[in-house]
């Protein structure tokens, strides 16, 4: 049976929003649910930072986060069998929940900046959603012990991975702020700066004066210095699609409406 109130939230400058928009379209699926962009009047609405897009939601409950299978949707909306998409044993546990750290800027920011560790997220709606407990029934004990049990190889995994997030979020920020990528922001105090307000959430708590914390923001300039043209291709190769497919544009900047009759049903 389909869930009623289904809801996925995607944001423009997301490829994997903009992949799984385009899936949909293609299946003509889009009108089985409702898509969300994440905006202002969006935010507002749901009244809760969004870890990680793009995002299934049922009601307001945040059920499952990138990376988010195209085909997992659908096979949700068609009402298939979703045990190739929902991790049940303690490996596939890890293995889900790492690749939906990885794949949220906000969670690997506030990991190599914000003295987040794994303990602080085990208990949160974000690990729920990663595991995907909605559709499994699993315990959050259960998944608890699971993760913490592999919490040094966790740990490890998304610590290397922070740096490198966190230099294509850069990078695709300066996109969205100044419409091109601009190589003259490469600098640490403009890294420093993003840095703070992107992990602050309106307050400003970034300990700059931290060595550990400047080593790290040195760590992520040194990589896009390092990396400048290939993290720079791959931003304005998405961008140059996303101007050229207007369908798929709509629909991530306006969302849709589910038909009122599902075709499915």
């Amino acid at each position: 049976m389909v869930p009623t109130d289904l809801k996925v939230l995607v944001h423009a400058y997301c490829r994997s929003s903009y992949q799984l928009v385009r899936y949909l379209l293609d299946r003509g699926l889009q009108d089985e649910l409702e898509i969300v962009p994440l905006n202002p009047e969006s935010l507002v609405f749901l009244r809760r930072v969004v870890p990680s897009v793009p995002a299934l939601a049922i009601g307001k409950s945040i059920v499952a986060v990138d990376p988010l299978e195209p085909e997992f949707v659908e096979s949700l909306l068609l009402g298939r069998d979703l045990r190739a998409y929902v991790p049940v044993d303690e490996g596939e546990i890890v293995e889900r929940f790492v690749k939906s750290a990885k794949s949220s800027s906000y969670v690997m920011l506030h990991a190599l900046l914000g003295g987040l560790n794994l303990e602080d997220v085990v208990d949160t709606e974000f690990a729920r959603a990663a595991v995907r407990t909605y559709f499994t029934g699993l315990s959050d004990e259960y998944v608890r012990r699971a993760l913490l049990a592999r919490s040094s190889e966790v740990g490890e995994e998304l610590s290397k991975s922070s740096v490198r997030s966190a230099a294509h979020s850069f990078l695709r920020d300066t996109w969205v702020a100044f419409g091109s990528v601009r190589r003259e922001f490469v600098s640490y105090e403009v890294l420093k700066l993003w840095l703070t307000a992107k992990i602050s959430q309106g307050v400003a708590y970034l300990p700059t004066q931290s060595l550990e914390v400047s080593e790290k923001i040195g760590r992520v300039l040194r990589y896009l210095e390092e990396n400048y043209d290939a993290i720079a291709k791959s931003v304005e190769a998405y961008a140059s699609l996303l101007s050229s497919d207007r369908e798929v544009r709509r629909v991530l900047t306006q969302g849709s409406k589910p038909a009122s009759t599902s075709r499915l049903k």
